[in-house]
Formats: structure tokens, C-alpha cells, sequence
């Protein structure tokens, strides 16, 4: 592909294509005084607005040339500088998306972490759920226990054993 920092040699020498039409310009004049004579000829041979009319084209041409020419080094110099200005973006695109993938790895980097803590919470918190588990069963059993024993009607079961056994 071609680079839009290199141009062609039409767009990139404005300077030698100026030169150019100002030595076409220079040959015309020449050509005119070398040919005087004729031309002086023509002229009085045609009347003047029959040589005006036929020199009409020529005339235009040359003066759309010349517009053109100044047109067409500005269209130039714009499309130099646009693209210039689409390479600047591009670059700029492909920084945003170098950045954009290192924010994902950073994000994936950071999920990771907190998924490790998460489980660290989580091992900590289920240690500590399956001590106090057990410290609440023990305290039921003991709490079991208690109630048995002060129960009026099971101080009054086991009193009935005791006599019984003493009876025996």
C-alpha cells in the first residue's frame, strides 16, 4: 500500500509544477512575438470579433486551467492532511485498544484475587460455623440434661427407683 506520508510526484512538487506553467505561459508569449507578423496578418485579414469569438475557448481553457491548477493544489494539500490526520487516528485506535486489553487482564488479574479471598472468607467462615455447630449441640445436650434433672417428675421417677432397689 502506498504511504500516505509519500505522495506522488504530482501532489508533492507544487513548486516544479508552478515553474511548469509559468515557462507554457512564457512559450505562448514568445511564440506570439516570434509570430507577430502573422498574427498582425490574421487580425486584419478576420475581423476582430470573429478572431475575439474563435479565441474565446483558448482564452476560457486557460483561465479554467489556471483555477483548476490552484484548485486542484489545495484539493491536494487537504487530502495530504486528511490523511495524515486518518494515520493519527488509527494510531490512536490501536493505543485505545492496547489499553482496553490491559484493562481486561487487570480485571481478570483482579477477579482472580477476589475469588481467592472469597474462598478464604468462605473456608474461615464454615471453620467457625462448624465450631459453634458443635459448642450448640454440647449446650443443648447439657441444657438437655439440666432439664431432666431438676424435672419434678424425674427427681420423683428416680426417688421411686431408689426405694424400689432399697426394697429388694
Amino acid at each position: 500500500m502506498n504511504d500516505p506520508e509519500q505522495s506522488n510526484w504530482w501532489t508533492a512538487n507544487e513548486g516544479t509544477r508552478r515553474a511548469i506553467a509559468i515557462s507554457s505561459i512564457l512559450a505562448l508569449i514568445l511564440a506570439v512575438l516570434l509570430l507577430w507578423s502573422d498574427v498582425k496578418d490574421f487580425l486584419w485579414v478576420h475581423p476582430w470579433w470573429q478572431s475575439f469569438i474563435a479565441a474565446l475557448p483558448a482564452i476560457a481553457l486557460v483561465v479554467l486551467a489556471y483555477f483548476e491548477l490552484r484548485h486542484s493544489a489545495e484539493a491536494n494539500t487537504l487530502r495530504m492532511a486528511a490523511n495524515t490526520h486518518r494515520t493519527k487516528a488509527n494510531d490512536l485506535q490501536s493505543e485505545a485498544n492496547a489499553l482496553q486489553a490491559q484493562i481486561v487482564s487487570l480485571t481478570q488479574e483482579l477477579d482472580a484475587e477476589r475469588n481467592k479471598h472469597l474462598q478464604q472468607i468462605a473456608a474461615n467462615t464454615r471453620k467457625h460455623t462448624e465450631a459453634l455447630a458443635a459448642h450448640t449441640a454440647e449446650l443443648a445436650r447439657q441444657s438437655d440434661e439440666q432439664s431432666r434433672e431438676n424435672n419434678p417428675l424425674t427427681k420423683a421417677f428416680r426417688a421411686r427407683q431408689e426405694k424400689e432397689a432399697r426394697i429388694l
